[in-house]
């Protein structure tokens, strides 16, 4: 598809101006949506424990391969490793006026298209039973892949640019909508070359059942920052909380997610809201949250669009009861700097920071603890180099790989990780390397190595 077949630049549409009628539902919408998108995720795990909710779940299930628009299955995380599901809160939909439109999730619409208000990677790990969330800032650089062409672009134009791909599919074929997955199939992409890690799915969702999703949970309680006063008559914003712990029905909730009075301005309010997802996600877990559950269902039905199976949901729903709260942990990707393009303000990533959260966050891996295990690195496969190319890799881990070599034999089948029985670095080391290696055995010893911590022996199965 050549690019002189798309619609404007999502740079063009973000600057319509909104009409006077379109104004106060376009604000209400925007800053309920993050907490919305807890809600979404959080209610994809509780309403798989109902099986009489199956058939809901195929309502807010996008088979990706079923769509004309869908350019490629999602990769679906191996046994045991983390599943990572990117959550986007999409913009209201604006024709080219300006005006807001009322658009089915799943279809684009020739003319239309829908960056994303916020997007969160929620990294859920089900052998360990934590939860990781990572906030990416919307103004973030990035270079959309297929659109190198247009330059540096804000994340949050990543949406947008699959809305336009399959508007224009539309409008070829003179459709009046169409299937639509290129949106959040592009911003996965986007996502997954930025952090490092694989995206395998998606939950997108609008906001405008925020305040009744609330309530019905339940509302929410909440230890608000601090005094938080703002009025706009013109955008019809009241917000008046107090300091301290409180209950929040839907309407203060959202006077809490659309706050932004703050000395640090995003920073804090990211962390705020981050503070309402666990509170949030400390209700919907609850025994008395299962009892709503079809309420909640026949309300999120409407705003929540993905493309887990109902299967799936059944699974993570499963794993997801036994969540350790205290193992829930959040972050937001940290700023560099601020710069000017074209006019507008952009974010540039600490791209070094962005490594190291993921590592911890993410991937698991505490790159100061790594560095004080000394390992060795010993060839037993018979294949030359194979040795230092994992030594590599667990450099790359933050090991500390103080010596590679060859084995005393080089017919090993199975690679072979071996240290101290008890010790902690030895299921430190074996995780890294059963992540490399999934046949990787483990072996121990008895007496401490006064040299390495733990001793590996690359063998024929590591490719």
């Amino acid at each position: 598809m050549s690019h002189g077949d798309l619609p404007p630049a999502p740079s063009e549409w973000s600057r319509q101006p909104l009409g006077p009628r379109q104004t106060k539902k376009r604000l209400r919408m925007r800053w309920g949506r993050l907490a919305l998108l807890g809600l979404a995720v959080l209610l994809i795990f509780a309403l798989v424990v109902s099986g009489s909710l199956y058939a809901f779940m195929r309502g807010i299930h996008t088979d990706l391969t079923s769509l004309i628009g869908s350019k490629k299955d999602m990769p679906a995380p191996a046994p045991g490793q983390p599943i990572n599901i990117l959550v986007l809160g999409l913009d209201e939909a604006q024709d080219t006026t300006g005006y807001g439109v009322q658009q089915d999730l799943r279809f684009a619409q020739p003319g239309l298209a829908r960056r994303t208000d916020t997007m969160i990677l929620f990294s859920f790990n089900p052998e360990e039973h934590s939860l990781s969330m990572v906030s990416i800032p919307r103004d973030s650089e990035v270079v959309i892949p297929g659109f190198e062409k247009e330059g540096i672009q804000k994340i949050n134009a990543a949406h947008a640019y699959g809305d336009a791909q399959a508007a224009t599919l539309a409008a070829k074929q003179k459709l009046k909508s169409f299937p639509n997955s290129m949106g959040p199939e592009l911003a996965m992409d986007v996502v997954s070359k930025l952090l490092g890690v694989p995206v395998n799915y998606y939950v997108r969702t609008d906001v405008t059942g925020f305040v009744k999703l609330v309530d019905i949970l339940g509302g929410v309680e909440m230890d608000v920052p601090q005094d938080m006063n703002y009025d706009d008559p013109y955008q019809n914003l009241h917000i008046h909380l107090k300091k301290g712990p409180q209950f929040l029905n839907g309407e203060k909730a959202m006077e809490l997610v659309r706050f932004r009075k703050y000395e640090d301005g995003d920073i804090s309010r990211v962390k705020v809201q981050q503070e309402f997802f666990k509170a949030v996600m400390k209700k919907a877990l609850s025994v008395g949250a299962l009892f709503k559950i079809p309420s909640l269902a026949a309300a999120a039905s409407k705003y929540i669009d993905t493309n887990l199976t109902p299967s799936q949901m059944l699974s993570l729903g499963t794993q997801a009861l036994r969540l350790n709260p205290d193992r829930v942990k959040s972050g937001t990707l940290p700023v560099g700097a601020y710069e000017m393009i074209r006019g507008e303000s952009f974010v540039k990533l600490d791209m070094a920071g962005v490594q190291k959260m993921v590592d911890e966050l993410i991937r698991g891996i505490d790159r100061v603890a790594n560095a004080k295990i000394k390992v060795q690195v010993l060839n037993g496969s018979g294949v030359s180099g194979k040795a230092s190319t994992l030594a590599d890799q667990l450099r790359d881990l933050g090991f500390s790989v103080a010596s590679v070599g060859t084995a005393e034999k080089g017919s090993y089948p199975v690679t072979q990780v071996i240290g101290l029985d008890g010790e902690a670095s030895l299921q430190t080391v074996g995780k890294a390397v059963t992540n490399l290696v999934p046949t990787a055995k483990y072996y121990r010893r008895t007496t401490k190595d006064p040299q390495y911590s733990v001793t590996i022996i690359v063998g024929k199965d590591y490719r």
